[in-house]
C-alpha cells in the first residue's frame, strides 16, 4: 500500500502562487522606483538599513498608542526593508521577461478583460488592499472578480508549468 508520503511531491505553479509572485513583483517595483526629481539631502552618516525587528517595533508602538487613545504614528511612513538583488531579479523576470521567457502578463494577452482584473488584483494586493476592496473599485461582484483573476493566473501557471519554470 502506497501513501502520499511515498510518492515524490512535484511542486508546480498554481493560480495562488502566480498571484503571490506577481504581487511581490509589484511590491518590489514600488519599493525600487519612486518619483522623479532631486534626491533628498543626505547626512554624513550612512543611511540606516531597517530590519524586520525595527518594523515589528513600530507596529507594536502603533498598537500601544491606539490602546492608550493617543495620536498614532500611522501618518508616518513605516520603515521598509529594501529588496535584495535576488528579489529584484525575480521581479524583473516576472514583469519584463528575460531571454526566451516572456513577461508573465503577456502570457494572458489573449484574455484582455481577465488580464486587466489580474493586474488590478495584484497591484491592489501589493498596496495592501483586499480583493473585496479592489472588486468594489472595479464595480463588479466579488465572485466574478475572483473567478476572472483566478482564470488569468491559472493560464499563466499552466504555461509556466509547460515551459518548466520552477516555482519559488
Amino acid at each position: 500500500m502506497h501513501t502520499t508520503l511515498d510518492r515524490p511531491q512535484t511542486k508546480q505553479w498554481c493560480a495562488k502562487s502566480v498571484t503571490d509572485a506577481l504581487a511581490q513583483a509589484f511590491r518590489v517595483l514600488n519599493a525600487t522606483t519612486g518619483p522623479v526629481g532631486h534626491k533628498r539631502l543626505k547626512a554624513a552618516m550612512p543611511e540606516y538599513e531597517y530590519s524586520a525587528s525595527d518594523i515589528a517595533e513600530q507596529k507594536l508602538m502603533e498598537v500601544e498608542a491606539q490602546r492608550k487613545g493617543e495620536t498614532t504614528m500611522r501618518k508616518r511612513l513605516l520603515a521598509r526593508i529594501k529588496p535584495n538583488s535576488h528579489e529584484i531579479s525575480r521581479s524583473d523576470l516576472i514583469l519584463f521577461g528575460k531571454g526566451e521567457h516572456k513577461a508573465w502578463l503577456k502570457l494572458v494577452a489573449a484574455y484582455p478583460d481577465h488580464r486587466r482584473i489580474l493586474i488590478a488584483a495584484v497591484k491592489g494586493r501589493a498596496r495592501g488592499l483586499s480583493g473585496r476592496k479592489v472588486a468594489e473599485r472595479l464595480h463588479m461582484p466579488l465572485t466574478t472578480f475572483q473567478r476572472h483573476r483566478d482564470y488569468a493566473a491559472g493560464q499563466i501557471a499552466a504555461q509556466l508549468n509547460r515551459t518548466g519554470v520552477k516555482p519559488w
